[in-house]
């Protein structure tokens, strides 16, 4: 507040402007809610502060600034407490509320962070770590119209409580199929997700069909028979890695076996998960001292997999993790070795998939479950 004798009259003005302001507000608004009466009534005692420091303004001696001071905040204390605000409501308005308590549940469990409420103009409950929940409504509401809105995550419903009784506890129960999908859905999402997967691999195997021009279809043996100089080239040799599923890449072997691809088992020479894969020679050239080949393996077997667990989650999401039979579904595999540029054969292995686990987050999307993403 301005209490010194040329500016004190600011705080006059304002004051008055406050206290006509507040006064217009109430009698265009003669019901205002709790918060908007709270306001008012903050804003009223202000101006009537403001207001009241005319009383002191003309005294110019600026040793009486402090008093000013406490003049303008006793005023404001003693009009906030006494609540001029209250005689100018209408007598028809109430202030008295009524409540519905109670706790929102899923399945038995308590439901954290739904949100609840009457209509706009009344007031808004969460419910908390126990699910429960306190929804103050004007005593006034008509019973019949008593319709509780439930929002959780993507859930949005209305609840109808014309039957339940003030200060009781009601029990809101939110539908299984709410929190997760059935199986059916699930088993459609999943294979949705597994055939998205698929047509990303064919993009890429027809990608890499145009750039090598030359591509051959061949048996393993004639690639094991391709590789057989490599072997012999250097001793020393690098090893690259690397996995994508079209929505995650995962570089280096470690990380690769920790994922669950261990590449060894996709070795020419000793392995049995090779027999379902169809042979593709991109590039041949295998002569000892610019050796060259190229090579892609497509696997003819279509995924199976098997759903471990669903977790329905606090923000309306639900996680389903999904175990998958052959995930692997592609490998691309270069081995190059250039006597004038390096003394080091290298090898490099591009797997293409499905991670051997999966978690998919589903979302509600107009009533309706729907893969939102993939960890």
């Amino acid at each position: 507040m301005i209490v010194n004798y040329k500016s004190g009259w600011v705080t006059v003005a304002f004051g008055t402007l406050l206290f006509v302001l507040v006064l217009c507000i109430v009698f265009a608004v003669p019901c205002p809610t709790r918060a908007q009466y709270s306001v008012l009534r903050i804003a009223l005692a202000a101006g009537i502060s403001g207001m009241s420091i005319g009383l002191l303004v003309f005294i110019k001696n600026e040793n009486w600034v402090p008093l000013k001071l406490l003049w303008m905040l006793g005023t404001f204390s003693l009009a906030y407490l006494t609540n001029p605000a209250s005689l100018v409501l209408s007598d028809d308005c109430q202030f008295n509320y009524d409540f519905i308590e109670g706790y929102v549940v899923l399945s038995g469990e308590p439901v954290v962070g739904a949100e609840l409420s009457l209509s706009e103009y009344d007031q808004i409950s969460t419910t908390n770590n126990s699910g429960s929940f306190f929804l103050p409504f004007y005593r006034n509401r008509d019973s019949d119209s008593r319709n509780v809105k439930v929002h959780w995550g993507s859930y949005d419903t209305l609840v109808n409580l014309q039957n339940a009784e003030p200060g009781k506890t009601v029990r809101i129960e939110i539908p299984k199929e709410i929190a997760f999908p059935n199986q059916v859905r699930i088993n459609k999402i999943i294979r949705g997700r597994i055939n998205q997967c698929l047509e990303w691999i064919n993009a890429q195997h027809k990608g890499l069909m145009d750039a090598y021009p030359h591509t051959q279809e061949v048996t393993i043996n004639h690639l094991i028979r391709s590789c057989v100089p490599y072997e012999k080239t250097a001793k020393y040799q690098r090893n690259y890695y690397s996995f994508s599923n079209g929505i995650e890449e995962i570089q280096f072997k470690k990380n690769l076996t920790t994922a669950g691809i261990v590449p060894g088992d996709y070795q020419l020479e000793s392995s049995f998960k090779l027999d379902l894969f169809k042979a593709f020679l991109f590039e041949e050239q295998t002569e000892l001292a610019d050796y060259h080949v190229s090579y892609g393996l497509i696997n003819r077997k279509v995924p199976n997999f098997k759903v471990e667990d669903v977790q329905p989650r606090e923000d309306g999401t639900c996680i389903v993790i999904v175990e998958y039979d052959d995930p692997v579904q592609y490998l691309f595999v270069s081995r190059n070795y250039n006597k004038l540029e390096d003394k080091q054969r290298k090898k490099r292995m591009e797997f293409y998939g499905l991670k051997p686990i999966e978690q998919l987050i589903l979302q509600r999307n107009s009533g309706q479950w729907e893969l939102q993403a993939v960890e």
